[in-house]
């Protein structure tokens, strides 16, 4: 698994929360998110919701199937 943050285009960081530890830029949002153990499902979704502000419930993962999500083209 990988974990991309993008800002306006461009890749502020990246890390593997399994492998790797948590990047500077984003050591702050994830303050308090524990990545040292093998579930690192709900803090992934957690600090998602921190650095976009969307939160993605459990009920928009399971009760439905999604063919896809569109997300519209910033050009």
């Amino acid at each position: 698994m990988t974990y991309v943050h993008a800002v306006e285009r461009t890749v502020v960081a990246t890390f593997d929360p399994l492998l790797d530890e948590v990047p500077s830029a984003l050591a702050a949002a994830a303050t308090g998110l524990d990545f040292d153990d093998e579930s690192v499902g709900a803090p992934s979704f957690a600090l998602l919701a921190r650095l976009t502000g969307v939160r993605i419930e459990q009920h928009w993962l399971l009760d439905e199937p999604h063919l896809r999500v569109v997300v519209p083209s910033p050009y």
